[in-house]
Formats: C-alpha cells, sequence, structure tokens
C-alpha cells in the first residue's frame, strides 16, 4: 500500500484528498504545518507528499519544499505542491524550488488521482 502525506491546513481539503485517495487504494497521513509535515516524516516515510503552499504561521511551501529537496533523508520523495496557486509563476517556482508536480485547487478527481499516481510510479523506480 503507497503512503501519502498531505501537507495543508484546509479541512475540507485535508477530507476530500483522504477520501480519494483511500478509495483509490493509499494510506494517508496529514499533516496542517511545515511543522507537523517533519514531525509525520520521522514517525512514517510516505511514498509522496503533496504540499500546499500557502499555511498559518507563515508557513511557505515552497520553502518546505526546498528543505525537503535538500535533504538526503527525503530528496528522493516525490512531492507535489498542492495549492491555489495556479499563475504560471507559481508554476514555475514550484517547479524551481523542487516539487515533480504541481496540483491546482479546486482539482478534479481523475487528474488528482492520475497526478498522485505518477508520483508514487516515480518513487518506485
Amino acid at each position: 500500500m503507497t503512503r501519502v502525506l498531505i501537507v495543508d491546513d484546509e479541512p475540507d481539503i485535508l477530507f476530500l484528498a483522504k477520501m480519494m485517495l483511500e478509495g483509490a487504494g493509499h494510506e494517508v497521513t496529514m499533516a496542517k504545518n511545515s511543522k507537523e509535515c517533519f514531525e509525520k516524516l520521522k514517525e512514517k516515510r510516505p511514498d509522496v507528499i503533496l504540499l500546499d503552499i500557502m499555511m498559518p504561521s507563515g508557513d511557505d511551501g515552497w520553502k518546505t519544499c526546498r528543505e525537503l529537496k535538500e535533504s538526503e533523508e527525503t530528496q528522493d520523495i516525490p512531492l507535489a505542491m498542492f495549492t491555489v496557486r495556479s499563475s504560471d509563476d507559481s508554476v514555475e517556482k514550484s517547479y524551481s524550488c523542487g516539487a515533480d508536480a504541481h496540483i491546482k485547487k479546486p482539482f478534479y478527481r481523475t487528474d488528482f488521482l492520475e497526478t498522485v499516481e505518477s508520483l508514487v510510479n516515480k518513487s518506485r523506480s
């Protein structure tokens, strides 16, 4: 079973994404901010990370992405930015900080699951 860590501060988004992913056979762990993300990573290594850009307490998902991609322990975990930030500049910034994908909210179930599956396949190779 593939493990997916979702980092997002919106309860409705967490619930919806969790239901879709569990329905597709994935195990889901959730975190509400960057600090909790790093705590969850110590408990159980995910196969894929979905990371919001704008979170409370001034958390910046791009900064968190850079930290994850610079760490030898987490750099090989496929990561998608999961955000309402959909401008070309935001997408470009996601990839420049090391993200493997950029999922725009609101999202379509099919596109969402296809992107996650492509990241899962990347984690297996």
